[in-house]
């Protein structure tokens, strides 16, 4: 049984989800932006690698033409729902222009505010890369074969919403390093660099070079963007399924301590300058 006090919060909690959708409306221009960007790449490289597939004959890691095609669809999809991007309105309207105070009043933790803030335009931009991904699908006349079993299904369910918070969670931790400078550029391009490799945007991640592959496999990135599209492909069994479940939660679980940990001392720092 949920207590009444539960029940209050829950509604809440969700009237700042419609506040923060309405508003993602009436300014769509953002969820374009990103959209058009993540189409744009996605066709680039997409482009490239049937360059090279053409080249050696057909043979590339096991990857197949149509694969390797759905595997670039995806990518559109997948980093409009689950790569996301909270470091913008932190620097600009938390820390740069002071609303942090009020932020930190509020009944709910910052990290939960920003999570709400952030859901409606990874659903938004979700559901548009989705329409996308089914008009490129298709003109190609390229369709992705959903062979899952119902396991893999619940598995691969439980393996978006951790991939997602794996991307919140970690952006949420460069976001606050803007406590200590508000200048994180050099940190964010950095940081978009080592998305675009070890995430699979670029090529898959078992197609990297030996020691790249192997570090995409420690870092978390692979686990936001990469193994949740080959998931979906149906490349991955149930124990490999298993397997990047656990690292996310891994991933996580080090991610979360960290950022309360980063959040604490910035804080701390925050509220000795006086603001």
């Amino acid at each position: 049984m949920f207590s009444q006090t539960r029940i209050n919060n829950l509604m809440r909690l969700l009237r700042i989800f419609l506040l923060h959708f309405q508003y993602l409306l009436s300014h769509p221009s953002r969820s374009f932006v990103f959209i058009y960007t993540y189409t744009f790449l996605s066709l680039l490289y997409l482009a490239f690698i049937r360059g090279v597939f053409l080249q050696n004959g057909g043979d590339l890691g096991g990857w197949t033409l149509s694969s390797v095609s759905s595997y670039y669809f995806l990518i559109i999809v997948a980093p409009a729902l689950l790569m996301t991007h909270p470091e913008h309105p932190v620097l600009r309207d938390d820390i740069e222009n002071g609303e942090l105070s009020g932020r930190l009043l509020k009944p709910f933790s910052y990290y939960w505010q920003r999570f709400f803030h952030e859901l409606p335009y990874r659903l938004f931009q979700g559901l548009i890369a989705t329409i996308i991904f089914i008009v490129l699908s298709v003109l190609f006349n390229n369709y992705i074969e959903f062979r899952l079993s119902v396991l893999q299904v619940m598995l691969i369910v439980i393996m978006l919403p951790l991939a997602y918070m794996l991307s919140f969670t970690f952006k949420m931790i460069l976001a606050i390093t803007g406590l200590w400078t508000t200048d994180i550029r050099g940190a964010r391009e950095l940081v978009e660099i080592l998305i675009i490799i070890f995430a699979g945007f670029i090529v898959p991640v078992n197609l990297l070079p030996g020691i790249l592959e192997n570090l995409a496999y420690f870092l978390p990135f692979a686990y936001m963007i990469y193994f949740p599209v080959v998931a979906v492909q149906g490349q991955l069994s149930v124990n490999a399924l298993m397997s990047v479940i656990s690292v996310q939660i891994l991933w996580l679980s080090i991610l979360y301590l960290l950022f309360r940990k980063v959040w604490k001392k910035g804080l701390m720092r925050f509220t000795d300058l006086g603001h």
